[in-house]
């Protein structure tokens, strides 16, 4: 499958993950349910690991890697812990929304970053996409 495919894919998934989590902190705490679903998630992505066969070499990590892989699921916690705590106080189409921006960060910081191309059609993208967040939201 192409990359295109996979993201198709993800979005799909990610809007269910919205409305189970949403169904899911009701009535309880917000950093529990966090919990609840990190020790979850972490114990089916072993599962696709072994059941992919992943070993030996594909398994090796250099201490960059690790570093940033670490710094990575550090910033994954936060993103969570946030995203659930919205989603228990507020409306799942105004804070996924919201979330979504981060579309917008991940464009800017990629360009800066990676050099990634910024295009007139991906500029006017970008502002579509903000536009569209601050009229659903406000």
């Amino acid at each position: 499958m192409t990359w295109r495919v996979w993201a198709i894919l993800e979005a799909l998934v990610s809007a269910v993950v919205a409305i189970l989590s949403k169904l899911g902190l009701q009535g309880i705490n917000s950093h529990y349910a966090t919990a609840v679903r990190t020790t979850a998630v972490m114990v089916i992505t072993w599962l696709f690991v072994w059941g992919a066969g992943v070993k030996g070499e594909q398994m090796q990590i250099t201490k960059k890697q690790l570093l940033y892989l670490l710094l990575s699921a550090l910033a994954t916690g936060g993103a969570w812990v946030c995203y659930n705590r919205a989603l228990q106080e507020g409306p799942a189409t105004r804070v996924a929304s919201v979330d979504k921006l981060s579309i917008v960060l991940i464009a800017l910081l990629s360009w800066v970053i990676f050099g990634e191309d910024m295009s007139p059609m991906a500029i006017a993208s970008i502002v579509l996409i903000t536009a569209g967040t601050v009229l659903l939201v406000f």
